[in-house]
């Protein structure tokens, strides 16, 4: 009986373990996604400050002075700032998803079919194709 009792111990051990990391995968993943949701919001917030800006100088027909305004400079490396940290987070949440998929590979896990690379969930709406013209991916 000892031998059995100390296998159980051991099993559940392990299972514990293996739960606690996914856990902390699933975490780590979801700070990742809200950050990036985040950047997402501020980068919106900032083209729409940039085009009431320009839209207030081409009024009065102060079209010469946008690229040298002041605040048009500000919104212009605000941009810049929030676009490169949202690369960064895309990488890290790309990181994050190859390291799951390489450990799902090597331990064989997973009941079912894998969904094809951009596949959504069932139950769930696919994401709009991304675009060089509009880096928020909104239509307008």
């Amino acid at each position: 009986m000892p031998d059995l009792w100390e296998r159980m111990k051991k099993t559940v051990s392990e299972i514990y373990t293996t739960a606690s990391g996914k856990a902390v995968e699933g975490v780590n993943l979801g700070v990742k996604k809200l950050d990036e949701v985040t950047l997402r919001r501020e980068l919106s917030r900032e083209f729409a400050g940039l085009g009431g800006r320009t839209y207030q100088l081409l009024k009065r027909e102060e079209a010469e002075a946008v690229a040298s305004d002041p605040t048009v400079q500000h919104h212009m490396a605000r941009l810049a700032e929030l676009e490169k940290r949202l690369e960064e987070k895309e990488q890290e949440i790309r990181e994050i998803l190859r390291a799951e998929s390489g450990k799902t590979a090597a331990s064989g896990g997973g009941s079912g079919p894998r969904p094809e690379p951009g596949a959504s969930a069932p139950g769930t709406s696919p994401s709009p194709p991304e675009s060089d013209s509009d880096p928020l991916g909104t239509e307008h």
